[in-house]
């Protein structure tokens, strides 16, 4: 008697019901409003940052100390276990393994092709300056939104010491309504990331199955 297990394989698989694409939809419609409202609301919240604090040259040179101090504790902790655990050791010789399973899951037009790509600091800073003021929200560029949203904070908060009250106070207010307006969306959104996420790992099983 032949006891061969068959795996179920894409001709045999069962085709996706009506109730899991609808699933699938709406996952896929959550994860693109978060994309959407990431990067208003990260300009918006260091606006509004901007325009409710004032931090003097003192407290900016503190904040940056800081910012240096976790940022070496964090490479220093990270070279320490890389160091002492080796885990690259039990990836040697399985690297040819590895590569071939990618390779026959990607092709060569499906990977991203980075061009002119540079060490020079000074070019790759040039990378994130912007050609015009929308094309990084288009991009979703957040690096680039982050410098554009401390360059109007700056001198928000500039305008606003020189010219108290009259149309800086109404623009504040304006920022920390859409502020709120984003928050609020942020927060609809996020009470349906649960059923998004049900969504994306039904459509997995139900396409790979669960070996």
């Amino acid at each position: 008697m032949n006891d061969t297990v068959v795996k179920p394989g894409p001709a045999h698989r069962r085709p996706i019901p009506l109730y899991l694409r609808v699933l699938i939809g709406v996952g896929t419609l959550v994860i693109r409003l978060l994309k959407a409202l990431a990067t208003p609301l990260i300009l918006f919240a260091i606006l509004d940052a901007f325009a409710r604090t004032r931090i003097s040259g003192k407290q900016g040179l503190r904040m940056i100390g800081i910012c240096l101090v976790n940022v070496s504790m964090a490479m220093i902790l990270g070279l320490t276990l890389m160091n002492t655990l080796q885990p690259g050791l039990a990836w040697r010789g399985h690297l040819s393994e590895l590569t071939e399973g990618v390779a026959r899951q990607t092709t060569l037009k499906s990977l991203p092709q980075h061009e002119n790509v540079t060490l020079s600091p000074l070019e790759n800073l040039s990378g994130y300056v912007p050609q015009s003021l929308v094309s990084p929200f288009l991009d979703n560029n957040v690096i680039t939104i982050v410098l554009c949203a401390i360059l109007a904070g700056a001198a928000l908060r500039s305008l606003k010491e020189r010219q108290p009250g009259g149309g800086v106070h109404v623009l504040e207010q304006m920022i920390a309504a859409v502020l709120q307006i984003l928050i609020q969306m942020l927060e609809w959104v996020i009470q349906a990331v649960p059923i998004a996420v049900f969504g994306v790992v039904a459509a997995v099983v139900a396409r790979s199955g669960l070996g």
